[in-house]
């Protein structure tokens, strides 16, 4: 059984010249509750905070008006923000927007909701810069589960709409505990337990990548993405460093840079692998590229579409590369 995303949409009254967003976030933004002015580009959003304090602690049951709040509450154990987001009417409410290719039967994402985080993962990472709470997490697409919506022609408020059960990478779905993992895998994860197994950090390293790319923080999941691929290249060229022509292995690693090691292993590559075409090396070539500017000059503009197409093509190579190294 499971369970799609809802939407109600309101018509709106003439002379609206706002939306409010309103929502609730996991944990507490570590700020004073208040209303903070937001510029991105061409839009200017007043984002308010107020932290909620829970009822319920685990088994314990919190009376009073005392503020209980635990140091770095990073799931929301003790408190939650509850956020509202005024921003023009400058957008069609409730339209779709993109899809992303990591998941499959995943309807489109809504577009209104991706501005809203732009703006409250901008405050997020501004907060977090200037009181050093270095625990504080971008929010993610689906963990905006439901929200309302609100028209407001300068006085009041009036209803426009709400979205609920929208996470943006599939379906809510009922599941069984002995429905998580099929036995095989169940069978791989003990052995690898058991018998003190390394594990594949390459593997780990473009997870960490996927999950950086659904907090939306594009930057950390092309390192991550980036890193996965090292690792790999650099097996590949332990490995076949006859057939690519390379000597001294270690030192050939340690000196050459990141593009130069790829475009040596290219032409061995498509040998052993027709299917890797230009597009995908280019992709792989930007990858590279923004990673070096991230790293050396901070760079930040890097769009989702172009972060989502960067990680496809590197996964698509890092994949080719393992079949090769166990063949």
């Amino acid at each position: 059984m499971s369970f799609g995303p809802m939407t109600v949409k309101y018509p709106q009254p003439k002379n609206c010249t706002h939306y409010f967003f309103a929502f609730n976030i996991p944990y507490a933004i570590p700020i004073n509750d208040g209303i903070y002015k937001i510029v991105i580009g061409d839009l200017v959003a007043d984002l308010s905070i107020q932290r909620i304090q829970k009822k319920n602690i685990g088994e314990w049951i919190v009376g009073g008006n005392l503020p209980f709040q635990m140091s770095i509450d990073k799931y929301g154990l003790f408190s939650f923000s509850y956020i509202e987001i005024k921003i023009p009417i400058e957008f069609e409410l409730f339209e779709k927007g993109r899809r992303l290719t990591f998941f499959k039967d995943v309807p489109s994402r809504i577009k209104d909701k991706e501005i809203i985080l732009q703006f409250l993962n901008r405050f997020i990472e501004v907060v977090k810069m200037i009181t050093e709470e270095y625990w504080i997490e971008p929010i993610r697409y689906q963990d905006i589960l439901s929200y309302t919506v609100s028209y407001w022609d300068g006085r009041e408020r009036y209803p426009a709409g709400y979205v609920a059960l929208e996470q943006g990478v599939g379906d809510i779905k009922v599941i069984l505990p002995s429905q998580n993992v099929n036995k095989d895998e169940i069978s791989i994860i003990s052995d690898i337990l058991e018998n003190e197994d390394e594990v594949d950090l390459s593997k780990l390293f473009y997870l960490n990548a996927k999950d950086a790319f659904l907090q939306e923080d594009y930057r950390l999941a092309i390192v991550e993405a980036i890193t996965s691929f090292e690792i790999i290249l650099y097996k590949f060229i332990k490995k076949y460093h006859v057939e690519i022509r390379v000597k001294h292995i270690e030192k050939y690693i340690r000196n050459k840079g990141l593009r130069k090691k790829f475009e040596r292993i290219l032409y061995f590559l498509k040998l052993k692998n027709n299917s890797i075409d230009d597009k995908t090396i280019k992709n792989i070539m930007k990858a590279i590229e923004h990673r070096n500017q991230i790293l050396h000059e901070g760079y930040r503009k890097i769009s989702p579409d172009e972060c989502e197409i960067e990680l496809f093509s590197l996964d698509k190579i890092i994949q080719i590369m393992k079949t090769i190294l166990i063949e």
